[in-house]
C-alpha cells in the first residue's frame, strides 16, 4: 500500500511538470504572435516610407533642375532614404528572427522532461512470521511385536481384534483395514516427527513383515496386513485395558489408547476404548475412523498432559449422543 503511495505521489509530481510546460508553451507562442504581427507592421510602414520617398524623390528631381535648395533636398533625400530602408528592414529581420527562436524552442519536443526531486525511499517493515502452530499429527502404522508399542511418538493407540481373521470374519477384517488406511495417513506421509504425531497401530505377526508392509504402496496393504495380523500383541493390549477395569464386551475390534503412553501396563492408569463391535459397512467405519482422527488424535487438550477426565466426560457424552452408548468410554481401576 505505501509504495503505491509513492507511485501515486511520483506520477503527481510529473503530471504537474507537464503542466507547466505547456503552460509556458502557450505563453511563448502568444509572445512570437506577437512579435510577428509587430514585424509585420514594422515591415509594412518601412516599405511605405520608401515607396513615400522615392515618388517625393522623382516629384523634386523634376522640379530641382531651375532651384539649388531643391537640388539640395533631392540630394539629402537620395542620401537618407537607403538609410532608413536599410534599418527598418532590418529592424524587421531582428524581430523575426527573435520571434522563430521562440517558436522553434517551443515547438521542438525536449529528448526528456526536467528532472524532479527524487523522493525519500519507503522501507516496510517485514511482518513478523508467525510462531510455528504448536499441533499433534494424526497417523498410522504397521508395527511387529517388538516394535509395539511405539515410544518414539508422542502418544499412541491400538485397533485391537479379538480373534484372527477366519472365513466368517474375513471380509469385516478388510472392511475395517481398508477404512483405516484410508482415514489415517501413514506416518511417513505427513511433514512431522514421530515425536508430533499420535499414532494408531495396526499390530503385524513380525517385525520384518510390518516393516514390508509400511514401505508397500498403500492400495496393496490390507492384502498383507490382514493375513498376518498380529493377534499376539492385540490380545496383550487388551488384557492390559482390562487390568484397567476396562470391559470389552462385544466382537470388537477395540481402538486403546493410553496417555502417555507410557502408562500402559499401569494398574492405576487410565484407558480410552473405542468399541467398534457395531460396525457393519464400510460407511460406519469411515465414519468412527474420522471422528477418532478428528476428535481424540488432534484434540491434544484431552491426553498431553496425561487424560484430562473432565474433558473425556464431554467428549463421551458427545459420542454417546451421535452414536450410542458404549461406542466411546474410558476407565480406571479404582
Amino acid at each position: 500500500m505505501l509504495a503505491h503511495r509513492a507511485d501515486l505521489r511520483l506520477v503527481g509530481n510529473q503530471s504537474f511538470v507537464l503542466e507547466e510546460q505547456l503552460m509556458l508553451t502557450e505563453i511563448g507562442l502568444i509572445a512570437a504572435v506577437i512579435i510577428l504581427i509587430s514585424v509585420a507592421y514594422r515591415t509594412l510602414a518601412a516599405v511605405q516610407r520608401i515607396w513615400r520617398l522615392r515618388s517625393a524623390r522623382k516629384t523634386l528631381r523634376g522640379r530641382s533642375q531651375d532651384d539649388p535648395e531643391l537640388n539640395a533636398a533631392v540630394e539629402q533625400i537620395e542620401r537618407v532614404a537607403p538609410k532608413i530602408s536599410v534599418s527598418g528592414l532590418a529592424m524587421g529581420a531582428l524581430e523575426a528572427a527573435a520571434a522563430g527562436a521562440i517558436l522553434f524552442s517551443n515547438l521542438t519536443p525536449t529528448s526528456s522532461p526536467p528532472p524532479t526531486s527524487p523522493l525519500p525511499p519507503i522501507t516496510i517493515a517485514p511482518s513478523p512470521s508467525p510462531p510455528p502452530p504448536d499441533i499433534i499429527v494424526p497417523s498410522r502404522m504397521f508395527a511387529g511385536p517388538h516394535q509395539y508399542p511405539p515410544r518414539q511418538f508422542k502418544a499412541y493407540g491400538i485397533l485391537a481384534f479379538v480373534t484372527r481373521p477366519t472365513e466368517d470374519n474375513k471380509d469385516r477384517f478388510n472392511m475395517i483395514c481398508d477404512a483405516y488406511r484410508e482415514t489415517l495417513p501413514h506416518y511417513r506421509e505427513v511433514p512431522a516427527p514421530p515425536s508430533d504425531q499420535m499414532v494408531t497401530v495396526w499390530p503385524i505377526d513380525g517385525d520384518s513383515e510390518a516393516d514390508d508392509i509400511n514401505r508397500i504402496a498403500r492400495d496393496k496393504v490390507c492384502a498383507r496386513a490382514v493375513p498376518r495380523y498380529g493377534i499376539v500383541t492385540a490380545q496383550e493390549a487388551i488384557e492390559a485395558a482390562k487390568r484397567n477395569s476396562a470391559v470389552l464386551s462385544g466382537r470388537g475390534p477395540f481402538l486403546l489408547a493410553w496417555a502417555p503412553g507410557s502408562d500402559k501396563g499401569k494398574p492405576d492408569a487410565l484407558v480410552l476404548v473405542s468399541n467398534l463391535s457395531n460396525v457393519a459397512i464400510s460407511a460406519d467405519a469411515e465414519l468412527l475412523f474420522v471422528r477418532w482422527r478428528e476428535e481424540i488424535q488432534e484434540d491434544k487438550s484431552l491426553w498431553n498432559n496425561g487424560w484430562d477426565p473432565d474433558r473425556l466426560k464431554v467428549k463421551v457424552r458427545i459420542w454417546a449422543d451421535r452414536y450410542g452408548q458404549d461406542i466411546l468410554t474410558y476407565f480406571k481401576k479404582s
